[in-house]
């Protein structure tokens, strides 16, 4: 039985897959409407899945600060040997599998992500005109084993978008779909009749429980979902673990939904008690010296990532000169894209209204596309097909981003 070993390198966290080549995939479309071409290849219940920190953290939660210490040739074999050696260990204590009995290893990730795994010069992505070393990665051997990276569109779109536009088909769409794929950073797309528009945002790390007082990723103990009532809050934490860790990108979506519904937070995001302005409104207490508070500056965190990625969407949509309603499907990927409320995420503008009813959950399309690429390898030409015919859309001189990212600001 040939294994490969799909990864996903998240600025945040590393998801990795175990697939068995000779083992049919079944694509799973429950979620979608009939109409989609979309699929995602899942294996049977035996499929080996797992979520871990990327250790790379320890340099910068933020792809900005992670490539400004990456331009240091030490950090940056530190970098290369901290990625390495956990997904190693992750295929060894977690997959129980040996290193030698792999027959390959599809990676998908942000175009640094991939620089840094291949312990590639970073230092020309710092600057305008913002030029990737390489991004299509030949394959390479790791110890014995050949390694495939998804190829990338740009220094800042990514193999991961190019593995989500994989996954979901999205090149054989005729009908206006965007995707959002939120993490770290916040990279969209627009495709249409086989044309591909992609471009990225300055979203921060919020989504992934970066740079937030209580933030951590979306791993066992975070809080995933809350409901406030009478000024008490309902947690509910990933794996129930109890005390809570902190708080994910979902849990931060719903404790913002929650207490603007509650009049908690006005309309521009801002406590409307000194109190919490001061110290923050707790989501869990244990004892007068442990809790968890989310603060005012966690909440601008919310508000600067919204806002960018709506504005993102606005001026996708202007570049093709098409509106909201000319979407027929909208795709919310990342690693809190399978488990948000659509109505909470509306209610606080995240989602634009004209959209709600044709939002999908798809989760981890980054990975789901390795994985299916890890399953099909002749589709690496039509692969390489997509990032070369995808156009990268430059927000840096656009009226249209700047207008709608201040427009969007208030919740």
């Amino acid at each position: 039985m040939s294994k490969v070993l799909a990864v996903d390198i998240g600025t945040t966290t590393i998801a990795l897959s175990v697939t068995d080549t000779d083992r049919v995939y079944s694509a799973c479309e429950s979620d979608l409407p009939a109409s989609s071409s979309a699929a995602f290849f899942k294996a049977d219940s035996n499929e080996l899945a797992s979520v871990i920190e990327n250790p790379q953290r320890l340099y910068g939660s933020d792809v900005i600060s992670r490539m400004n210490n990456a331009i240091k040739p030490q950090l940056a074999k530190k970098m290369r040997a901290l990625i390495r050696d956990a997904i190693k260990t992750a295929a060894a204590d977690r997959f129980h599998i040996g290193w030698q009995s792999l027959s390959g290893i599809v990676i998908s990730g942000n175009t640094l992500m991939t620089h840094l795994f291949y312990g590639l010069d970073v230092s020309g992505m710092l600057t305008a005109p913002f030029t990737p070393v390489d991004l299509s990665p030949e394959i390479c051997d790791w110890d014995g084993v050949p390694v495939t990276s998804m190829p990338g569109i740009s220094a800042f779109v990514g193999g991961d978008i190019v593995s989500g536009i994989y996954a979901l088909k999205l090149i054989d769409e005729s009908s206006p779909v965007l995707l959002a794929d939120l993490g770290t950073n916040g990279e969209l797309v627009l495709a249409v009749g086989g044309k591909i528009l992609s471009t990225s945002v300055a979203a921060g790390p919020a989504f992934e429980g970066g740079n937030l007082s209580i933030g951590m990723p979306a791993l066992p103990g975070a809080i995933d979902s809350l409901t406030i009532k009478n000024g008490f809050c309902r947690i509910h934490t990933i794996e129930h673990q109890l005390p809570p860790k902190g708080l994910c990108g979902s849990g931060l979506i719903e404790a913002v939904y929650e207490l603007k519904q509650n009049g908690i937070l006005d309309a521009h995001g801002s406590f409307l008690s000194g109190q919490y302005r001061e110290n923050g409104f707790p989501l869990y207490i244990q004892n007068i010296d442990q809790k968890l508070a989310l603060s005012q500056e966690d909440v601008r965190a919310f508000q600067v990532a919204k806002a960018a990625v709506r504005a993102g969407i606005d001026a996708l949509l202007s570049e093709a000169r098409l509106s909201l309603a000319d979407i027929s499907r909208f795709y919310l990927a990342g690693s809190f894209g399978q488990h948000i409320d659509i109505k909470k995420a509306s209610g606080i503008g995240l989602i634009p209204e004209d959209l709600v009813n044709c939002t999908f959950l798809v989760g981890n399309t980054s990975l789901a596309g390795a994985v299916r690429l890890a399953q099909h390898p002749d589709d690496y030409p039509a692969v390489a097909k997509i990032a070369a015919a995808a156009s990268s859309v430059s927000l840096a001189d656009s009226d249209i981003f700047k207008e709608s990212y201040f427009r969007n600001m208030d919740l």
